[in-house]
């Protein structure tokens, strides 16, 4: 039953509350979950439904992913880009030369460093990662310099920037975006 909520949840974009929502409000979603018999009575697996919702919140991944990009104008692309993503954010916050966007589903940190700049995005769904990393991507590239048209995130550890600034990780992830134009998922 589970991996049938995750393909409704997937097919009609809904988050766990709006999928229990829809589920226990439509007959047909009910039946396809086994949740009703054919009369529209409650079934047995009914109360699976609150278990399932729970462990899945429970075992979710956290998704982290950060990307060093090389820009001449590095400082004047982030504060144009942080005005534009004043409208998509909670709230922004700014430490050290370091800005923090706070998404309803997602965070963000955006700093200049040395001749480019970091991000890292952290989020804890796939959607809500790839779409935070393209929004953010795409506000930079509209004030940068020389953008690359490829992003590469790589994936990161608890310590903001440590993976993207280890000597041995940015050698390899310079050979690969070089090398190729494949999307690779952090």
């Amino acid at each position: 039953m589970m991996f049938k909520i995750l393909v409704l949840q997937a097919l009609y974009g809904l988050s766990d509350e709006q999928a229990e929502f829809q589920i226990m409000d439509r007959r047909t979603l009910g039946r396809f979950l086994g949740l009703l018999d054919g009369a529209g009575k409650t079934s047995q697996r009914n109360r699976q439904t609150d278990t399932d919702a729970t462990n899945r919140r429970k075992y979710s991944m956290r998704l982290i992913c950060e990307a060093k990009l090389r820009l001449a104008n590095a400082p004047y692309a982030i504060e144009h880009a942080i005005k534009d993503l004043t409208i998509y954010c909670r709230s922004i916050s700014q430490n050290n030369g370091q800005y923090e966007l706070d998404f309803e589903a997602a965070t963000a940190a955006i700093r200049a460093h040395e001749e480019g700049l970091l991000i890292r995005v952290e989020a804890e769904e796939t959607v809500i990662s790839d779409g935070t990393k393209m929004l953010i991507a795409s506000q930079i590239s509209s004030h940068a310099i020389n953008m690359p048209m490829n992003v590469l995130w790589v994936d990161a550890s608890e310590e903001p920037f440590a993976a993207i600034l280890a000597p041995e990780t940015l050698g390899k992830r310079e050979d690969k975006q070089a090398i190729s134009t494949k999307r690779y998922r952090c």
